[in-house]
């Protein structure tokens, strides 16, 4: 049965499930962060943000919730959308803001290009690499840690995306991808494959320890 989750009064641009399946979080233009209850579609929670737009959402593996703001902002979130921190990431708008697998970090990815890592129990700045030249549109953690994952457009509908070292102590990749994407990306729970998508809507699925392509879907 399909559900139609109303309420927002702007355009939603980020969405996430909670680790058990029971929870939707979504957000957006309108500031503000809703989680619905996934079975039923009922409003469990809502609160205004204060980030501006709401660019991103993730669930940590014990329930928590980071959201990523246009005010260059990640904030920290309760079960019931109580506050608990914020990491102030810059000036520029973010694109991501990503769990580590077992939920000690949180990582903010910008638009300028710039990468950081906090510790989210101590919500100290824990490393931070900058990409020259690249206007980022998404960044994810492996789920099984060893690597991350960065997207970004190059312009003319292409785009690439680029595999790190997950610990970002290095700045040369050690993978990358091009094609009609650039957007946003998922891994699979394997972290051996890495879903794409791009502006035109253009869907692709490549295996990442070799960084070729499986398939591709408009």
């Amino acid at each position: 049965e399909r559900l139609m989750l109303e309420g927002h009064t702007d355009l939603v641009i980020a969405v996430a499930w909670s680790a058990d399946g029971q929870t939707i979080a979504s957000g957006g233009h309108d500031g503000i962060i809703r989680l619905w209850d996934a079975s039923t579609g009922a409003p469990l929670a809502t609160v205004e943000a204060g980030q501006g737009w709401i660019t991103d959402l993730d669930f940590g593996p014990d329930g928590l919730l980071l959201s990523a703001g246009q005010d260059g902002s990640v904030r920290l979130w309760d079960a019931s959308l109580a506050p608990l921190a914020r990491f102030e990431a810059g000036d520029q708008r973010l694109v991501a803001a990503r769990f580590s697998s077992d939920g000690a970090e949180a990582l903010a990815a910008s638009v300028d290009g710039v990468l950081q890592v906090w510790n989210v129990s101590t919500g100290e700045l824990a490393r931070e690499m900058t990409l020259a030249n690249r206007a980022i549109e998404d960044a994810a953690w492996s789920p099984n840690g060893s690597m991350l994952a960065v997207t970004w457009r190059l312009g003319s509908g292409m785009g690439a995306a680029e595999l790190f070292a997950a610990g970002l102590d290095n700045a040369f990749p050690i993978g990358h991808m091009a094609g009609n994407f650039g957007d946003r990306l998922s891994w699979s729970p394997e972290s051996d494959q890495i879903a794409l998508i791009g502006w035109d809507s253009m869907f692709s699925v490549w295996y990442a320890l070799v960084c070729a392509p499986k398939s591709y879907r408009f």
